[in-house]
């Protein structure tokens, strides 16, 4: 199948190395590109391209205003927000943006956008974004470091500092706040909170337990060579230290 596709940026250099990167992609054919909101608006009505890249930073009305105009459309394309700004993204996500990609671009960045923007496609998956896709887009944004939460069937992006630990239940993973509580959407692991967590100050004291070491208060031995410890959340939550994590433990609070 053919993807049509149509790029929207008031920069020419930026419009020309999308569509180089575009142009290599077997499965697309670039119906048009628009310098503003005004002509985005005209080309699209009259291509209806399946596909969007969209810049958000222009002069006049913004790519965000085009999305809320294009919504009357019986047509109504994937948008893949493309940026110099990472600001944008959480409200990029709550517009049901296909993908977000920061400037400046690569062709495998580019070209997993629509491979995502295909596979939606042949299966005529309409639903918003699924938390998982959004959690993968957010991870490719440098410096992007808050973690997705679920809320109410909605996303909530938090800074790690205001996490006091993670719990895994069953098939569920739960953060911890100061005296809120969310679950982490998609298919979340502890291994991967581990490794994408442990230089901002987290560390795994049990199987079942990632705490924010900078959230505790007390720590004490405990029988059979286990600790435990305490955070400074509302309830002052104790949380074990299983004994194979004491001794690294101890070295992570320079005992």
């Amino acid at each position: 199948m053919k993807i049509k596709c149509v790029v929207v940026d008031d920069e020419k250099p930026a419009r020309d190395e999308l569509i180089f990167f575009l142009s290599k992609i077997d499965c697309l054919e670039i119906c048009g590109e628009a310098g503003s909101v005004s002509q985005a608006f005209d080309l699209i009505k009259e291509k209806e391209p399946d596909l969007i890249f969209l810049d958000i930073e222009m002069p006049g009305n913004n790519g965000f205003f085009l999305l809320e105009t294009i919504k009357e459309f019986k047509k109504f394309p994937y948008i893949v927000f493309a940026t110099a700004y990472e600001s944008y993204a959480v409200e990029a996500f709550e517009k049901e943006a296909l993908d977000y990609v920061l400037k400046p671009f690569s062709f495998e960045r580019i070209n997993e956008s629509v491979n995502k923007a295909k596979k939606r496609l042949e299966n005529k998956i309409n639903e918003k974004i699924r938390f998982e896709e959004f959690e993968h887009a957010v991870s490719k944004i440098p410096g992007f470091s808050k973690i997705p939460l679920e809320s109410d069937n909605r996303i909530i992006l938090v800074s790690p500092d205001e996490i006091f630990f993670f719990e895994s239940l069953g098939k569920d993973i739960k953060a911890f706040l100061y005296d809120d509580v969310y679950l982490l959407p998609g298919e979340a692991t502890m291994e991967k909170l581990e490794k994408r967590l442990y230089w901002k100050g987290f560390f795994r004291t049990h199987r079942s337990f990632i705490v924010n070491m900078d959230k505790i208060s007390e720590f004490y031995p405990m029988f059979a060579g286990k600790y435990e410890l305490v955070v400074k959340n509302r309830d002052k939550t104790k949380i074990p230290v299983s004994r194979a994590r004491v001794k690294e433990f101890k070295k992570m609070t320079g005992l």
